[in-house]
């Protein structure tokens, strides 16, 4: 099985709200599933008045048919004159065991790895109308970081010494069982070594 995925970035001019966007973001996502045997749906600037990102997927069983095929859907979206392309890509992956993958990039790769993360497990399934897919992180060592890449960032002074502060006690709570673990090894040493006869 092969997997095409297109990315469309799509900038809505006439839109003054998120209410009239996301109008504008289902009609064009209704259009192309009606043109196309395909899934889409907003993948990014949900949160945008004027700006959205369109995820658009397809299986084949070719890489040229599909490819075409999605450079079609794209040109469609142009075509329908409800929004203005800003941007597009397209991807095809090969699937030799036909299960479904997930590939990371940018941003959401960074944060992967971050959290430790070796790879994504997918489950799909779908109806006529609709596909819903569960992903999730299958990590195989400890990741460092649990908030967000640009964190530091965002923080005030006061927000920066707190998490200071909690490094801190993380530091302290490490060393602290670090000494207890000692101590009791060396507790367990000196009652193994101190002969154990019974006093006379």
């Amino acid at each position: 099985m092969i997997v095409g995925v297109a990315v469309v970035e799509i900038f809505v001019h006439e839109s003054q709200s998120l209410k009239a966007k996301r109008g504008v973001v289902r009609s064009i996502a209704a259009r192309l599933r009606n043109r196309f045997n395909l899934s889409v749906s907003e993948v990014g600037g949900q949160g945008t008045w004027q700006r959205a990102v369109l995820g658009i997927s397809m299986t084949g069983s070719e890489e040229v048919p599909l490819r075409r095929a999605l450079e079609k859907a794209v040109e469609f979206v142009e075509g329908t004159h409800l929004a203005q392309v800003l941007q597009s890509e397209i991807e095809i992956i090969r699937l030799p065991t036909g299960a479904p993958m997930c590939r990371l990039h940018d941003r959401a790769l960074v944060r992967a790895n971050q959290l430790g993360m070796e790879r994504i497990a997918v489950s799909i399934s779908h109806e006529r109308e609709f596909a819903v897919a569960i992903a999730f992180g299958i990590r195989t060592q400890g990741g460092e970081f649990v908030f967000p890449i640009d964190m530091e960032a965002r923080m005030d002074d006061r927000e920066k010494q707190l998490m200071d502060r909690m490094r801190a006690l993380r530091d302290l709570d490490a060393d602290v069982r670090a000494v207890e673990a000692e101590t009791e090894a060396r507790s367990v040493e000196a009652d193994t070594s101190g002969g154990g006869g019974e006093p006379a």
